[in-house]
């Protein structure tokens, strides 16, 4: 590899083996080495390389790459165990290379905008990242990705934006069971990003860099435009119910876990028992029409907006014609479904309060 033309050079091996190399190929922004009888390496996208200038040693943000928004394995299978060898993939999000020349004092930020200029997505050095609750969790950890987080540090550093708007807010992770070795990301709770033009700001100590960034549909896609607007339309309409409805869907759960606790303890009530079992009836009517026997309570306008949603988010197609009336349907119910709940809250749920601290027990907090 040669900065000035062929005056000097130095190593790109990386991890290449000491072998016979028989062909190199640009593909685009890759680079692909065939050796002698090994296989073959690819150094995914070498823009950072084209842009580096090394003689200048100051904080710079390089221009991203087209980013393709392109789908993992659809095939619903758990991943090969880890004592299987296997290659790596290329990062799955829109690559953002930048180079920082020394730790700076402030926290570094990374702000995503539309061409309209309206924030899609913002991140910090600072932020805290979101881990699964090891207690629920229903996989072995090597399946998880570990956080990917905007680095401070000095030098050059690599962030991954993975094409979404900003996740639904104290969502515990869920994870596929289509699962890549130590790299499962979680289901997003957010729609994938329209192609178009987008611009990335970086801000070091007070100091912004902006560069452009192209999104592009995946190229195997013969998607009409038209269809994948419906797509985006409807998927931001239920983002938005379940921005909405979350903070109360956490509520409802944590009032519903205390609930079944009290139930245990009052067992030896009857006058308790009786009260509580009243109150998990009323409840009972937030969840779905026809519940399975046994099924905990749950928010059904909640829940049926999220499968909507990952319905739709599942494939880059238009909205069938049943899941467009499910979703209208859904809208219908969140009015009826909230005015139950502020009732609940301030009208039955002290009731039972007072009916318990008159017991000797607990409240519902």
């Amino acid at each position: 590899m040669s900065f000035d033309d062929g005056g000097n050079w130095e190593s790109l091996r990386l991890n290449l083996p000491a072998s016979s190399v028989r062909d190199v190929i640009i593909k685009n922004d890759d680079l692909v080495v065939a050796t002698h009888g090994r296989g073959f390496w690819i150094l995914d996208n070498i823009t950072p390389l084209r842009q580096l200038d090394r003689n200048k040693i100051d904080n710079v943000l390089l221009k991203p790459q087209t980013a393709l928004p392109v789908r993992g394995k659809l095939n619903r299978d758990t991943p090969l165990p880890p004592d299987e060898p296997g290659g790596e993939n290329p990062p799955d999000g829109a690559m953002i290379d930048y180079f920082l020349a020394q730790e700076p004092d402030d926290p570094v930020t990374l702000e995503i905008k539309d061409s309209k200029g309206v924030t899609v997505r913002k991140y910090s050095s600072d932020d805290v990242p979101a881990e699964a609750d090891q207690k629920k969790l229903r996989i072995p950890n090597y399946w998880i990705r570990p956080p990917q987080m905007l680095s401070a540090k000095a030098g050059m550093r690599r962030f991954l934006w993975d094409m979404h708007y900003a996740p639904v807010p104290d969502v515990e992770p869920e994870f596929p069971i289509a699962a890549t070795y130590r790299n499962t990301a979680p289901n997003a709770t957010s729609p994938w990003v329209a192609p178009g033009n987008y611009t990335v700001t970086l801000t070091v100590d007070e100091k912004s860099f902006t560069q452009s960034l192209t999104v592009e549909m995946d190229p195997r896609l013969k998607t009409s435009p038209a269809d994948l607007q419906q797509q985006f339309d409807l998927s931001w309409q239920l983002y938005q119910l379940r921005l909405k409805l979350a903070p109360i869907g956490k509520k409802f759960d944590d009032i519903a876990e205390q609930l079944t606790k009290l139930k245990a303890s009052a067992a030896e009530r009857p006058e308790v028992a009786q009260k509580l079992e009243a109150f998990a009836q009323t409840l009972a009517k937030f969840g779905p029409p026809h519940p399975r026997p046994g099924a905990p309570p749950s928010l059904f306008v909640l829940q049926s907006s999220t499968q909507l949603f990952d319905e739709i988010q599942g494939a880059d197609v238009a909205p069938t014609t049943a899941v467009k009336a499910a979703a209208a349907d859904i809208q219908t119910k969140v009015g009826p479904a909230m005015e139950a709940w502020h009732k609940l809250l301030d009208v039955d749920l002290p009731t039972l309060n007072q009916q318990l601290k008159a017991a000797g027990f607990p409240e519902i907090k």
